[in-house]
């Protein structure tokens, strides 16, 4: 039996019992029900949060120019040149 089809029966079996099992006839209390909607909006927020840093980050990679030095060339040669006093 190799990995995949090992996987495969691995897989139908936990399929098979989670169709096969009877309802739960279970509730979500309130404190639960806010509990979990508190959650659903921190990780909504968080994830807005993070997509703009990413996207920001991704945007000033490509829309800013670097370079390698960062003086302006008059302020270079105006420290190069000796003062007159």
């Amino acid at each position: 039996m190799n990995r995949r089809s090992a996987f495969d029966a691995l897989f139908a079996a936990a399929a098979a019992s989670l169709l096969c099992m009877p309802s739960a006839h279970a509730y979500i209390d309130p404190g639960t029900g806010s509990m979990l909607l508190q959650a659903l909006a921190a990780a909504f927020v968080g994830i807005l949060a993070f997509g703009k840093h990413i996207k920001l980050f991704v945007l000033g990679l490509f829309s800013r120019k670097r370079d390698e030095n960062p003086e302006a060339p008059e302020d270079a040669v105006a420290k190069t040149e000796p003062q007159e006093q």
